[in-house]
């Protein structure tokens, strides 16, 4: 079965809409398995290090959107974030 990253953004969003976050964090956590699973597939790490590499990918990804957003809310481009 295949299907694209923006149908599988939308599987947590009905529940965050509906309030229920501790299934739409269900659903993510789910979504890491899978991404896990398919990195232990292509490159034949173990599943534990699969999740420690899927983990820090999400965690590098919100910290990008977040320095994104930063600059684009603060004009910062060009600027230090340390100044």
């Amino acid at each position: 079965m295949l299907t694209s990253a923006l149908t599988l953004l939308e599987v947590p969003l009905v529940p965050y809409r509906a309030g229920n976050r501790q299934l739409a964090e269900q659903y993510e956590a789910l979504l890491q398995l899978r991404a896990a699973a398919q990195l232990r597939a292509a490159s034949g790490a173990k599943m534990p290090d699969a999740l420690q590499l899927v983990a820090a990918l999400g965690a590098v990804e919100r910290a990008a959107k977040l320095i994104a957003r930063t600059v684009k809310t603060t004009g910062m481009v060009g600027r230090s974030l340390a100044q």
